[in-house]
């Protein structure tokens, strides 16, 4: 188990370093994607392209926000299955714990949101965001989308080894997914489409009790209680699943 602790930490500082090794402005990269699709929503916003309604933050926190948690959210999902395609070659010649290199990418994934986080937190204060008192509700919210995210991958994990369409179907899936999710623009009660894809999108219910939380205590957590459990039931079955295929998996691709 120790031994296991030390791999994943090396894994994990090695991936980290790597990230960002050959990159002008190396870890910048952590806060500019959610910035710059944040100036974009705003500049669609000011000119009156987009019509976003009442926010309960200001416009820019709230789409940096829900942003971000997306981030969180998409990158944990994306996590297993990149990891252990970057780590094929190495696992074909030696046997090394799947858990392992799993959890080494979760780590640089709950990493980059914590750097996003300590970033925006001098403007909540500077903005008087009551966000302190809401901080065991925002960790609620933040293991909630990991789980969901993670139960997702892992179920995805073996199919997407095998064949590489997979990774390229769901970044583009992703990118229409974040668009039916509040995540830029809050919930219009009096758009039945936006009703209905707010109540069939597990995502959804998460990033508006994530973020909400920065504002005031959320009054009902029956939602991300009961999507959370059930997420961690498939994640589970998807672990042991990928566990009992995976040397089938890696046969096939060597």
């Amino acid at each position: 188990m120790v031994k296991s602790r030390e791999l994943t930490a090396a894994l994990f500082v090695r991936d980290l370093k790597a990230q960002y090794r050959q990159s002008i402005l190396g870890y910048l990269w952590i806060i500019i994607p959610p910035s710059f699709t944040t100036l974009t929503f705003y500049f669609l916003s000011e000119m009156e392209v987009l019509n976003i309604g009442q926010t309960s933050l200001p416009y820019p926190l709230f789409a940096f926000i829900g942003t971000m948690l997306w981030q969180l959210f998409s990158e944990t999902m994306l996590s297993p299955m990149n990891s252990l395609s970057s780590n094929t070659g190495i696992l074909i010649q030696v046997n090394l714990p799947k858990d392992a290199i799993i959890l080494a990418g979760l780590g640089s994934v709950f990493f980059n949101f914590i750097v996003r986080l300590i970033l925006i937190s001098p403007i909540l204060i500077m903005w008087d965001i009551p966000f302190l008192q809401g901080i065991p509700f925002i960790v609620l919210g933040v293991v909630s989308l990991m789980i969901l995210g993670l139960a997702v991958g892992i179920i995805l994990c073996p199919i997407g080894l095998l064949f590489k369409d997979i990774q390229k179907i769901m970044n583009l899936v992703m990118g229409f997914a974040m668009l039916v999710t509040p995540v830029v623009y809050p919930i219009n009660p009096d758009n039945p489409i936006s009703v209905k894809a707010y109540q069939y999108n597990p995502v959804a219910p998460l990033i508006s009790f994530s973020r909400d939380s920065f504002t005031s205590i959320p009054t009902d957590a029956i939602p991300v209680t009961l999507i959370t459990s059930i997420s961690l039931v498939i994640l589970i079955v998807g672990w042991l699943l990928l566990r009992v295929s995976y040397s089938h998996v890696i046969s096939r691709i060597s």
